[in-house]
């Protein structure tokens, strides 16, 4: 059978070797294991979910809530926010309902309100919402007072305005020092690990937006193992929305909406 097979050989492989005869098992140089499409599959979701951690994030009139959950706000400029894009795309965006909605009015207009008028973003836009789970300010920031601080975040997801996030960040190369003049409104919120209060937060957030009743159908976990067993079959069960024909001409992909019970 298989599994007599691999162990076969696991033992040609460690005899071609020329180790010792009593080296122990844990210590052979060649190791054969049977896994499953399931522990792929495991592996590579557990790579996509690496923690996001910003450093040295400068906020701008910053204020600070401690009850019931301790928050910081203030305002950031363009450029950081590109940078966080250019070193974590998509991943600053795992908790986020809505993710990216690709090609819209809304990208559209942002992106001509950061090249033309960088000065009027803040007054157009309505900033971001960033859940973490750690906060570490700099020991410098008290003799700043409130005008500027530095900080840094663990485990960080924009929870709203994934959109501002994205388009600042792929308009980076072609505008230049404008970014720098950008400011945007920004909340980093502090929950260390409560998945309850950080549904409810990202729910109430987005639901102001418009957002249709699938992109919070894709939170559920019963979802995301759907998704998983799904992929072990060979195909792609596309939770989140990104454009308005994701799934078209490609039998291998498969939208929430097609799914039944949806």
């Amino acid at each position: 059978n298989i599994l007599s097979d691999m162990k076969q050989w696991q033992r040609e492989l460690n005899l071609a070797s020329l180790i010792a005869d009593n080296t122990p098992n844990d210590d052979l140089p060649f190791q054969v294991h049977l896994v499953s499409a399931e522990d792929i599959q495991q592996w590579l979701a557990a790579g996509t979910r690496s923690s996001v951690d910003l450093d040295d994030v400068e906020i701008e009139k910053y204020g600070q809530i401690d009850e019931p959950h301790q928050a910081f706000y203030g305002l950031v400029s363009g450029d950081q926010i590109a940078d966080w894009w250019k070193i974590y795309g998509t991943r600053l965006f795992t908790k986020n309902i809505r993710n990216l909605l690709g090609k819209t009015e809304v990208n559209d207009a942002i992106k001509v309100t950061a090249s033309q008028n960088p000065e009027l973003f803040w007054y157009y836009n309505n900033g971001i919402t960033l859940l973490v789970n750690s906060v570490e300010p700099h020991r410098r920031n008290a003799s700043r007072g409130f005008e500027r601080g530095c900080f840094r975040f663990t485990d960080v997801s924009v929870i709203n305005g994934a959109q501002t996030v994205s388009s600042l960040g792929m308009m980076a190369g072609s505008v230049g020092e404008n970014l720098s003049n950008i400011k945007i409104s920004a909340r980093f919120i502090k929950l260390s690990g409560n998945e309850d209060i950080a549904n409810s937060i990202t729910k109430a957030n987005n639901f102001q937006n418009r957002v249709l009743g699938r992109d919070f159908a894709s939170q559920r976990p019963e979802q995301h193992r759907l998704s998983k067993e799904i992929a072990i079959e060979g195909y792609q069960y596309q939770l989140l929305r990104s454009g308005p024909n994701d799934t078209s001409g490609d039998a291998s992909i498969i939208d929430l909406d097609e799914a039944p019970g949806q």
